[in-house]
């Protein structure tokens, strides 16, 4: 009877759910694993870019501990151990960011600013390949509401990509541009202003 078919259209139902669930987990572990191939790639190049600054703290080290400084060029050689400290954390902090599994959240975001972060994080991996990155955009842009770790992730995918796609080096322009669009399928259907990567 009516009941029957409610108890089984309920059941459908939980089972929808469960499986709407068990395809987004495995999504959210895709992209995780996507985002770590992307970490192993960039770790050789942040891990040559951590070569400098280690290699100054530990000649200034040397040099303190040889009891031949004086007191102002003790003070110099902490000074400079101190700033190349802050570079290394910052250097490090950038990849377990760019690591750290995260639940997708919009805010508001400088895209330029966004950019120039991963060019600073494929920095190391484009110059060992005479690479050089080029940011093109004319008009002041606003802050637009977005993921920026998702952005992050797929404009850094398509640089890793293009960065191997050019052996004898070159240059990669990324070009930010204000456009009429339409949101895909399933959103509203009016067109708007959008910004174009």
């Amino acid at each position: 009877g009516l009941n029957d078919m409610v108890v089984r259209l309920d059941i459908a139902r939980k089972n929808l759910e469960e499986e709407t669930a068990e395809k987004l987990a495995a999504m959210e572990q895709l992209h995780h694993a996507e985002r770590l191939a992307t970490v192993g790639k960039l770790a050789s190049g942040l891990a040559h870019e951590l070569g400098t600054p280690l290699n100054v703290v530990s000649g200034r080290a040397k040099m303190v501990s040889s009891g031949d400084l004086d007191k102002g060029e003790i003070l110099e050689c902490a000074n400079i151990i101190s700033e190349q400290t802050v570079k290394m954390t910052k250097i490090i902090r950038q990849l377990l960011d760019f690591a750290r599994p995260r639940k997708p959240s919009k805010e508001p975001t400088d895209l330029d600013s966004l950019i120039r972060k991963v060019f600073s994080l494929l920095g190391p991996m484009a110059s060992g390949k005479m690479i050089r990155f080029e940011l093109d955009k004319k008009d002041p842009l606003p802050k637009i509401k977005i993921d920026p770790g998702q952005i992050q992730q797929v404009v850094s995918n398509l640089i890793v990509n293009a960065i191997h796609a050019m052996p004898d080096g070159g240059g990669i322009k990324v070009k930010i541009q204000k456009g009429n669009a339409f949101p895909p399928l399933g959103d509203n259907q009016i067109g708007g202003d959008y910004l174009r990567i």
